[in-house]
């Protein structure tokens, strides 16, 4: 008996065999859209994901395949384990077990870690020790700011969709591939340097005997691009707190049976002066993180710009909160607690030259990489979202929704 397979779905890779739901389950919680798939992450993504092994120096290119990369099982995203655990053995102070921990806990289940002589690579591991050195080394990411320029001008650049054609909305969508490809690049070797000065951090915390203090000496890192939302966010629910029109728009949409679906033509129709303040923020709110919502990686998605509802909804919540349960405030105390961590552990560690100079490398790389890696997650997918965009008005003006329209491949849009 043949086993059915999803029409996206790819094959098991004979040499890197081991696939993990662990993390790729929080990016893509659902099966991916055939359209997101083939648009996005096979040609995108996967590519970027793959470039990102030799940025590294994990592997060279006659070691790996891009579908080698990641995998696609009953329609479902899988991170390929075995190549991460490449990573962990091949990198200098690191092991295919410490990788296991990070993707797979203490889970009984997980098969062992059996070490096979092509694992071993000496230039590999040279290449990675450089890298390693040079994520140390690095006191600021300004190719991330040049990032950001370009996916916010992207953003700022939509033309009016409904004035382009068919084939220009295709090839829009289209367009922007190769950038995800650079961008998930870009986030990949990232993520991977942010690994880099925490794994200092927890050696350092294991050999003052207080491993807990390591996750305190990154908490509420600064200039974090994925909290901005939040941020905005409290400022309009403040608005609405304040507002007696506007708590009675906001009360009205808990007790209707539409929700907050009818709470943007309300705010259209109202004439209080605050009801005009709220919608005049919250548009320009939709403009700067629209691009944002569930499910975000995949175009099927509904996101705050194409469903507004799913951020008034968290708006609400936020509305009932008392002003000191502000995510400043909040992300202050937990700032002032790192940073005593940080000067308790200097303070530790001041006989020690060598190991005080180690603690504070990893701990700048940490900040810096750890932020950084918010930073190109919110690049991509602020540009997914025009990908998004081109394919929902391009659906919209034949009669069919979104989810429709991402059940095409790629090559079926024309």
């Amino acid at each position: 008996m043949v086993a059915a397979r999803w029409l996206t779905d790819w094959p098991v890779s004979p040499r890197y065999p081991l696939y993990t739901r662990a993390n790729a389950g929080e990016v893509m919680p659902d099966p991916a859209s055939p359209l997101a798939w083939t648009l996005v992450w096979e040609p995108g993504v996967v590519m970027g994901w793959w470039d990102s092994f030799f940025v590294t120096g994990t592997f060279d290119e006659s070691e790996i395949r891009p579908q080698d990369t990641i995998g696609m099982f009953g329609g479902y995203l899988y991170i390929n384990g075995t190549t991460a655990r490449l990573f962990g053995a091949r990198a200098p102070g690191l092991t295919a077990e410490m990788v296991d921990l990070v993707y797979f806990g203490e889970h009984p289940d997980v098969p062992a870690y059996v070490p096979e002589p092509w694992h071993e690579n000496e230039a590999a591991t040279a290449r990675l020790g450089a890298w390693m050195g040079s994520v140390l080394a690095a006191t600021d990411l300004p190719e991330l700011r040049d990032d950001r320029a370009t996916a916010l001008a992207v953003r700022t650049g939509r033309p009016d969709l409904t004035t382009l054609t068919d084939a220009e909305l295709v090839e829009r969508a289209r367009s922007f591939t190769p950038l995800v490809r650079r961008l998930f690049c870009r986030h990949l070797a990232v993520t991977a340097a942010a690994s880099v000065g925490p794994g200092v951090l927890q050696a350092v915390a294991a050999a003052l005997g207080d491993p807990a203090i390591a996750l305190r000496l990154v908490s509420s890192v600064g200039d974090v691009d994925s909290a901005e939302p939040s941020q905005a966010l409290w400022e309009l629910s403040r608005e609405v707190r304040a507002s007696a029109d506007l708590t009675a728009i906001f009360d009205r949409a808990l007790r209707s049976g539409s929700g907050f679906e009818a709470v943007p033509a309300e705010l259209r129709a109202s004439t209080a002066p605050a009801s005009l303040v709220l919608r005049d923020a919250f548009g320009r709110f939709l403009d700067a993180y629209g691009s944002r919502g569930p499910n975000e990686w995949d175009l099927r998605s509904e996101t705050w710009e194409t469903r507004p509802a799913l951020a008034l909804a968290l708006l609400d919540r936020m509305r009932l909160q008392a002003d000191d349960d502000a995510p400043r405030l909040r992300n202050a105390l937990r700032a002032a607690d790192r940073e005593a961590t940080t000067d308790r552990v200097a303070l530790a560690l001041a006989g020690q030259p060598e190991a005080l100079a180690q603690f504070r490398s990893g701990l700048r790389s940490a900040h810096l990489h750890l932020a950084g890696r918010e930073r190109t997650k919110t690049n991509i997918i602020r540009v997914m979202h025009e990908q998004r965009m081109a394919i929902r008005e391009l659906g919209a003006r034949h009669g069919y929704p979104l989810t429709a329209v991402t059940m095409l491949l790629a090559d079926e849009l024309d």
